[in-house]
C-alpha cells in the first residue's frame, strides 16, 4: 500500500535565523519512497545536509527574516503489516544501561518535554514495565 507523507511549517522569523532540521525519511526506508523526499522552501533558501550519529540525514538553512515555510509531499510503499516486536525482552534499569545507550533518552528540544512530563506519568505511569 501507499501512505501520502508530508509536513508543511510555517514560522515568522524577526531575524535571519540559522535552522537544523531532521525531516526526511530514514535512509533504511528510502527505497521505499514512490518519488523524493525534498525538502522545499518558500522564499526558496539554500539547504545543506550531514549525516548524524544516528543514521539520520539532518538539514541546515538559514531561514530569512519574515514569513518563512518549510514544505514536502510524497508517498512511501509499505506493508502495512505492524513492527516486529520481542515479547521475551525485559526492561533494563535506566542505571544499568550502557552509557552509549543514554543519548537515546535526551529530551526533544522540538517539544518542551517539562510540560509533558506530568501527562505522562498519568498516561504511563501505571504501564506494566517491559
Amino acid at each position: 500500500m501507499k501512505f501520502r507523507i508530508g509536513y508543511e511549517f510555517q514560522y515568522r522569523f524577526p531575524h535571519p535565523t540559522p535552522c537544523l532540521m531532521v525531516l526526511n525519511v530514514h535512509h533504511t526506508r528510502v527505497g521505499d519512497l514512490a518519488g523524493p523526499d525534498h525538502i522545499l522552501t518558500s522564499p526558496s533558501s539554500a539547504i545543506t545536509g550531514y549525516r548524524d550519529g544516528f543514521g539520520n540525514w539532518c538539514s541546515r538553512v538559514i531561514a530569512p527574516a519574515g514569513l518563512f515555510r518549510i514544505f514536502a509531499d510524497t508517498q512511501i510503499r509499505d506493508s502495512g503489516r505492524p513492527d516486529p516486536t520481542s515479547t521475551g525482552a525485559g526492561q533494563v534499569p535506566v542505571e544499568l544501561l550502557p552509557d552509549d545507550a543514554l543519548t537515546f533518552l535526551l529530551a526533544s528540544r522540538f517539544c518542551e518535554s517539562d510540560k509533558l512530563l506530568d501527562m505522562s506519568w498519568e498516561l504511563f505511569g501505571k504501564a506494566k514495565p517491559g
